[in-house]
């Protein structure tokens, strides 16, 4: 269930507001059994092959997220956002903020700030495959820093966009087994011309 608010106070202000709530059931393994279906001893090509869960697991999450936008004149914008999410009794949280601007038709700039989470998959948590799976997996969590110039007019459109991004509680596959073992940072320059 994910029930969207809205708000326009005038022409300068809007916020969008929104409440998740949901439940996951996961498998904790997985067994497998083939049947016969030819009547002989035998194996046959026809046997058949099904998997089952052994054992659940219902987690229960609820997050919250609002977007604020605010013209300061026509030609800049500064947007807010935040989301925060409760599940197996932890928060996480993100939050962004970005300035746009413009100048004449054709050029376009922003700045952004940000923090972002991913929450670990079923098959990283619970799933029983050649990798062991873990519970106790976190989020993993990102902080960047981007900005952005770009001109687009008629036929012409370039893009100039350097980030930065800092990643820590990167899941990773340790004596394997996934594990909360890695911090990452990743510098590009993203560039478009066409």
């Amino acid at each position: 269930m994910q029930p969207i608010f809205g708000l326009k106070a005038n022409d300068r202000l809007s916020v969008i507001s929104g409440l998740l709530v949901g439940r996951d059931d996961l498998g904790l393994t997985w067994a497998k059994a083939s049947s016969n279906l030819s009547g002989e001893d035998a194996p046959s090509i026809a046997s058949v092959t099904d998997a089952s869960p052994e054992g659940r697991i219902r987690q229960y999450n609820v997050a919250a997220f609002a977007l604020l936008k605010y013209m300061m004149t026509p030609k800049q914008r500064i947007d807010v956002g935040v989301r925060e999410e409760y599940r197996k009794g932890e928060t996480s949280n993100a939050f962004r903020v970005a300035y746009v601007g413009q100048a004449g038709e054709a050029w376009t700039w922003k700045l952004l700030f940000g923090s972002a989470f991913a929450m670990p998959v079923p098959r990283q948590l619970t799933f029983g495959g050649s990798t062991k799976p873990n519970p106790d997996l976190v989020a993993e969590k990102a902080t960047s820093v981007e900005a952005g110039i770009y001109y687009n007019k008629d036929n012409l459109s370039i893009q100039l966009s350097p980030y930065l991004t800092w990643n820590s509680n990167v899941v990773d596959v340790v004596d394997g087994k996934f594990e909360n073992a890695n911090e990452k940072q990743i510098s590009q320059m993203f560039s478009k011309f066409f």
